[in-house]
């Protein structure tokens, strides 16, 4: 029986505005450190810029193969001041 692989993921996080920007990176990494039951191993954030002084929130983490990618990117929509949040890319490692 093989266990299960790690993946490396990237989520980007669109603020619905830049107020509060430094408070919501922040809130999204204590999201994934302590709302994700341990699923999330490490994580790094950083920001991309979008256009007209907008930036994007860019987490990549590792966590478990299969251990709910879906709830954690729900977990992430759900913040407030986040307009949008998508799984760029995922490599198992």
């Amino acid at each position: 029986v093989n266990p299960m692989g790690e993946v490396a993921v990237t989520l980007r996080a669109m603020p619905e505005n830049m107020e509060g920007f430094a408070e919501l990176k922040q809130v999204i990494m204590d999201t994934l450190k302590n709302e994700t039951g341990g699923a999330v191993k490490s994580a790094k954030i950083s920001e991309m810029d979008i256009a007209f002084g907008m930036k994007a929130i860019v987490v990549l983490f590792i966590m478990e193969d299969g251990a709910g990618l879906e709830e954690i990117e729900k977990k992430v929509a759900a913040l407030p001041n986040v307009s949008s949040c998508e799984i760029e890319n995922m490599d198992r490692l």
